[in-house]
């Protein structure tokens, strides 16, 4: 993604990079300006200067129908983001996967399998599913015959699959990865978990390998995806405001260029603390949608912007305030933490699955993901548990500042 100052609107918001050419984005040079005053600032206000001027006092504003956010915000619809992946490797001077290897690196939450099988349909090309996690750690034969060479290009959706940090857990990916670097197994497209990449590299090194990623979204990125996102049942047009001042956090195109003023502070700081993750930026937008009674719909945070009220067929929405996303006590035990870290390792286990990587039983095990649950920092679907997306931002901090492996990410 470009930068928010030089960013072109009618760009692909989708892009697929080499991970070389991945980029954070970060709060602007005026944000962190900004920071730094009002720190400072703090420490000579009088007692009658009010802290902050808000246009919406928070608990003025209710929250929003299950409807109408999924309508605002809906899941993430990965078929564009396969779109920017078939338009690099079409686009590719060099052989493509026909002749190589390219592996394709997700971010927790960033579906890399979604967007793999939709290339792969799109393509007509084989997929190569991973084994129960029973049949790798019993070491049970597996048959080689769908892994031999074939004449088309074949994808793996997810490498995290084919493997488990255990002491049996390792065969079978090594296995896989050896045909793959010899040659036996012809070209194709391996995803893979960002973690489950950080970790393989250290246990089986892959030589030079051609590994690609989303780029991450910046603070304009995200205004165009959210604005996108709302129009998208075609209803009515939606105008986002935020609680505090009263602004307007994007235009009604979303689609503003120029300056990077004119890119929400909001966004910027969005996009910072997401690491440019679309899939938890659009949690943390989420939970912070809010809407008014009808009779205080209209902003008044400037007396000459009466025109700036909902006209017919136009919604008016206000985003609170940052919300205190969930982190880990300072006190976390091991087991917590450990949990923790094969969730993320393996992006998502079931509890018996837990139960054969930990020295811990089953009954602890669930105790333990129960109590994540109710800090939000863990999530369940058919059996399996996930770190949250509200949750990963402060997970991931903790693990890095506590000297474990992370993600390049």
């Amino acid at each position: 993604m470009k930068n928010e100052s030089t960013a072109d609107s009618n760009a692909p918001l989708w892009e697929v990079v080499r991970i070389g050419d991945f980029s954070l984005p970060a709060d602007s040079q005026l944000n962190v300006a900004r920071k730094k005053w009002r720190s400072l600032r703090s420490f000579f206000r009088t007692s009658q200067e009010p802290l902050e001027t808000h246009a919406k006092a928070e608990e003025d504003l209710r929250a929003l129908p299950t409807v109408q956010l999924e309508n605002l915000a809906p899941p993430v619809h990965w078929g564009a983001a396969s779109a920017a992946l078939d338009r690099f490797l079409t686009a590719r001077p060099d052989d493509g996967p026909e002749s190589e290897i390219v592996f394709l690196i997700g971010q927790p939450h960033v579906d890399q399998a979604a967007i793999l099988r939709q290339w792969a349909i799109s393509r007509k090309v084989a997929v190569l599913e991973g084994p129960d996690p029973a049949a790798i750690l019993s070491r049970q034969s597996l048959e080689k015959k769908n892994r031999k060479s074939i004449d088309s290009v074949w994808v793996i959706p997810e490498l995290e699959r084919w493997f488990l940090r255990h002491a049996n857990g390792l065969w079978l990916v090594r296995e896989l990865l050896e045909q793959v670097a010899s040659g036996e197994m012809g070209g194709g497209i391996i995803g893979c978990n960002s973690w489950a990449w950080a970790y393989l590299q250290r246990v089986w090194p892959i030589p030079n390998p051609t590994a690609l990623a989303l780029q991450a979204f910046d603070g304009r990125a995200l205004a165009r995806y959210f604005m996108v996102s709302s129009l998208a049942d075609g209803e009515k047009q939606v105008r986002f405001l935020n609680a505090r001042t009263g602004e307007p956090l994007f235009s009604g195109s979303g689609e503003k260029t120029g300056t990077e003023e004119e890119v929400s502070r909001e966004l910027q700081q969005l996009a910072a603390h997401c690491r440019g993750n679309v899939a938890i930026a659009r949690q943390y937008w989420r939970k912070r949608l809010r809407t008014a009674p009808e009779s205080e719909q209209a902003p008044t945070y400037d007396a000459d912007a009466a025109s700036l009220g909902p006209s017919a067929g136009e919604d008016v929405v206000w985003l609170a305030p940052g919300i205190e996303a969930p982190v880990l006590p300072v006190e976390t035990g091991e087991d917590l933490i450990f949990i923790l870290h094969n969730l993320l390792l393996h992006n998502g286990l079931s509890a018996t699955t837990l139960a054969e990587l930990m020295p811990l039983p089953k009954t602890q095990i669930v105790s333990n993901l129960l109590r994540l649950q109710s800090m939000e920092l863990v999530q369940s679907s058919e059996d399996i548990w996930r770190v949250s997306a509200l949750g990963y931002p402060g997970v991931r901090e903790f693990l890095r500042s506590h000297g474990y492996l992370v993600d390049a990410f």
